[in-house]
């Protein structure tokens, strides 16, 4: 995006053309009682056609890469890392199945899904 609010691909960029820059931040904040967003990432996006200010990373490309899941409230990360955003590693759910699966993983003591929490909460 340029700072006027046009997009142009990257091929088409020129000399002295002026971008918008990216920001990010880092959310560690709670939107309600219980919430941990510890180690999740905004970004600041301008989009005319959608949500324009701060969003969550994950959601944006969430939505981005299935469009047809918006609908869903809950975006998870199947390997449990918040800065892994792969398109492929998201998934949405809806907040009942969220909190179902993730009460099944906290009973859940086998070894192989004790080492994919480790894994996540060091990263």
């Amino acid at each position: 995006m340029l700072r006027d609010g046009t997009y142009r691909d990257a091929i088409e960029l020129k000399p002295n053309d002026s971008m918008m820059p990216f920001y990010r931040k880092n959310f560690s904040g709670k939107r309600k009682e219980g919430d941990n967003f510890k180690g999740y990432e905004n970004i600041f996006t301008m989009n005319k056609d959608a949500h324009k200010g701060w969003q969550s990373e994950h959601r944006f490309i969430a939505e981005w890469a299935h469009p047809d899941a918006v609908n869903k409230e809950i975006v998870h990360h199947r390997d449990f890392n918040p800065r892994n955003n792969s398109p492929d590693n998201l998934r949405f759910m809806s907040e009942v199945d969220h909190v179902e699966f993730h009460r099944h993983i906290a009973r859940d003591r086998s070894p192989e899904t004790c080492e994919k929490l480790s894994v996540a909460q060091s990263a």
